[in-house]
């Protein structure tokens, strides 16, 4: 399973590339906040499987420090560890443009 992210430019992800992809073994991850809000930034569609936390996330950074980022870039690792644990599911959903998207948790 590979977990991509839907993209930051808050808008429809069916017409971004690499997250309109359509694939069985691909999950396209939006990004949510610490209280389970929608990212204003994150890309929506019918093509998004999941949200997952990516606001605010601290991160590594260039010169081998850390820096507290935001972004799907963000939220996608995360919904990864929970796919790698096996079989992604969720109990809860974010309302963002286009819908309600599940929150990925294992």
């Amino acid at each position: 399973t590979f977990c991509i992210a839907a993209g930051n430019s808050g808008a429809n992800a069916n017409n971004y590339s690499p997250s309109r992809v359509s694939h069985n073994n691909v999950l396209v991850i939006a990004a949510i906040d610490s209280n389970d809000n929608w990212a204003s930034f994150s890309n929506y569609g019918s093509n998004v499987d999941y949200a997952a936390p990516g606001v605010s996330i601290e991160s590594t950074w260039k010169g081998a420090g850390y820096n507290t980022i935001s972004g799907t870039s963000m939220a996608s690792p995360h919904a990864a560890g929970v796919a790698l644990m096996g079989n992604p599911s969720t109990d809860g959903s974010v309302s963002g443009p286009g819908g309600s998207y599940p929150i990925i948790h294992q």
